[in-house]
């Protein structure tokens, strides 16, 4: 029997077939650099979490915090283009790793007396070599001082901490701000919806029952609708009823109606009425007068 031969695997890769929103962000990353591409930001969980391994070590040296910043940089120039969520948590990234090399004075190694001296000189840059503007890099700082007052704050409402009398004002009019907006876009949507159902429970009711407008809107907003010279419930209406209702109305307009026959007396009185209403408009003299009496006294006659 002739022997088999196998061929050996020689790798498996690591990469991930999950959709786009059942990407999270790894409680323990195995990389120095996170990359967020795959990860769904709108959860909230997942958005903190990144916050959280995005930060610098500050046992790091000042090479490898200078090319994680790259990295980052290079991440936040093409994410600009397709997520704002994933460039502030890069920016926040770079941030952090500013924040450790000024904290830990790293920026002597290179001969500079403090950290403004040693951004403003280009040692912090992108992937490609160039430097980043002063200005951009202050931005990343700003964004950094900002998610972490946030997060200070809510871990101390979280932990029941006692928070300052400013920061509580604060917080009470952003909650009524909000509850108010929530309210409002409530009552216009609710508004809005119900002004839509009565004005289609009307127009059925005029179509269907020959209700009057007014009487129509009436009986919707009251509960009751005045059917058949009885006050019925609008609930004790079957949808039998209604159906034949509709049905009768269908049948009813579909029908073709025998038109009167006009008679010649018809014509007269037709051609009357038009002169009557010419002559209302019209200003008669005594004369015109005098004829038009002689002429009603004798229409009474008739």
């Amino acid at each position: 029997m002739p022997k088999k031969n196998f061929s050996r695997v020689k790798s498996v890769t690591n990469k991930s077939n999950l959709p786009r929103k059942l990407a999270i962000v790894p409680k323990n990353p195995t990389d120095e650099v996170v990359n967020l591409e795959r990860i769904n930001l709108v959860d909230r969980e997942n958005w903190l979490r990144a916050i959280d391994i995005c930060k610098a070590r500050k046992n790091q040296t000042l090479q490898s915090l200078l090319q994680e910043i790259e990295t980052y940089q290079g991440q936040i120039d093409q994410a600009l283009q397709t997520a704002q969520a994933q460039s502030t948590i890069y920016a926040f990234a770079i941030g952090t790793r500013l924040d450790v090399i000024e904290e830990q004075e790293l920026f002597k190694e290179k001969g500079y007396n403090n950290l403004t001296a040693f951004i403003k000189s280009g040692e912090v840059r992108r992937p490609s070599g160039d430097s980043i503007t002063t200005r951009q890099v202050w931005a990343y700082r700003r964004v950094t001082r900002g998610l972490n007052e946030f997060l200070q704050i809510a871990e101390a409402i979280r932990d029941g901490e006692p928070i300052s009398t400013e920061l509580k004002e604060h917080l009470a009019n952003l909650g009524s701000r909000v509850n108010q907006d929530i309210v409002e876009t409530f009552l216009n949507s609710y508004t809005e919806s119900i002004t839509g159902v009565l004005e289609l429970g009307v127009s059925k009711l005029e179509q269907v029952y020959r209700l009057p407008e007014p009487m129509a809107l009436t009986g919707l907003l009251a509960g009751k609708l005045p059917l058949e010279e009885n006050i019925v419930e609008v609930h004790d209406v079957s949808f039998s009823q209604l159906r034949k209702a509709i049905s009768w109305h269908e049948q009813q307009r579909k029908s073709p109606t025998k038109k009167a026959k006009t008679t010649k007396a018809d014509r007269s009185l037709n051609d009357l009425e038009k002169v009557i209403r010419s002559l209302s408009a019209i200003k008669l003299n005594k004369t015109q007068r005098t004829r038009f009496k002689e002429l009603k006294q004798l229409l009474d006659k008739l």
